[in-house]
């Protein structure tokens, strides 16, 4: 009785645990580092923006006036400008590497739905498949 007892609640905590979908965690991972990817190009075209727009403006203001003041401050605004510039290149490295990443990524099982009439149960209408993505590049 001890023993069938066991194998009972064995049997039951084992194919509760067999539903799990490896699908859901493959495509999770492959969204979450395209959307990384898109954060780290936009913040990398943002800091590339924002520097040329500062630089530019700053070596235009320079051009205009004729006094030693704003030309050593302007000076400061132009290297904070190519810094910011120069800071951008490390977020377009980081994102292409991300977007390769996710891109090699695309290997999964998933289940493939047979299409032809439903009224006939003989063959079944789903079946495990293996899911393989290359990128072309």
């Amino acid at each position: 009785m001890k023993n069938t007892l066991t194998l009972a609640a064995l049997l039951f905590f084992t194919l509760s645990t067999m539903a799990q979908e490896t699908q859901q965690l493959n495509s999770t991972v492959y969204d979450s580092l395209m959307q990384k990817s898109a954060r780290q190009k936009k913040t990398a075209g943002i800091l590339l923006g924002v520097g040329a727009a500062v630089s530019a403006g700053t070596l235009a203001i320079i051009a205009v006036a004729n006094s030693e003041a704003i030309f050593y401050g302007g000076s400061v605004l132009v290297i904070a400008g190519v810094g910011s510039m120069i800071a951008s290149i490390p977020f377009y490295v980081a994102s292409s590497s991300n977007r390769k990443k996710a891109q090699s990524m695309k290997l999964g099982l998933r289940v493939e739905h047979i299409p032809g009439p439903t009224f006939t149960r003989q063959i079944p209408a789903q079946y495990p498949a293996l899911q393989l993505s290359i990128p072309i590049r």
